[in-house]
């Protein structure tokens, strides 16, 4: 064989090897965006639970079960507390989200993961739905027990997926 197609092999070669990598490459950033797609759109879906949960139905339905001043002033706080999640709390979650499909399409990644770390921390933990409905039934110190517990154990199961 002459040296002009050993050389000629040689840089074929080459150009094969960058042609797969670049295709790994591309295969690597779909999936990586693919899976950051799936985590804003479970966090929206999060987010609509709240919204559209069925907390308020079942306020009215304890409101005809009071027979006492500290039922009512239970009920009370249930329903403000509602209220600050609806009125306070759910924007604030929206305007994370909004910043996180900015963060996205700017495809800045390791931004986008320290934000929705963060909007799953500090958003979706103070809004819990099921914060409600535990408060409805148990005592504050009993409460506060549970939301450690829960928090822990959604940390955890957060280390596991990654």
């Amino acid at each position: 064989m002459s040296r002009t197609i050993i050389i000629s092999l040689g840089v074929l070669g080459y150009l094969i090897t960058i042609g797969i990598i670049i295709i790994v490459l591309n295969f690597i950033n779909k999936k990586s965006r693919q899976k950051f797609l799936n985590e804003i759109s479970s966090l929206e879906r999060d987010k609509n639970l709240i919204v559209n949960a069925s907390i308020l139905t079942e306020l009215n339905k304890v409101e005809a079960l009071i027979n006492n001043d500290i039922m009512q002033e239970k009920l009370e706080n249930w329903q403000k507390r509602f209220k600050d999640i609806k009125d306070v709390e759910v924007p604030k979650i929206t305007d994370l989200l909004i910043e996180i499909e900015d963060i996205f399409n700017k495809k800045n990644y390791k931004e986008l993961k320290n934000k929705i770390a963060n909007v799953e921390l500090e958003g979706f933990f103070n809004v819990d739905e099921k914060e409600i409905f535990v408060s409805l039934f148990i005592d504050n110190n009993t409460e506060k027990t549970i939301k450690t517990n829960t928090i822990k154990q959604y940390c955890k199961s957060s280390l596991n997926k990654t």
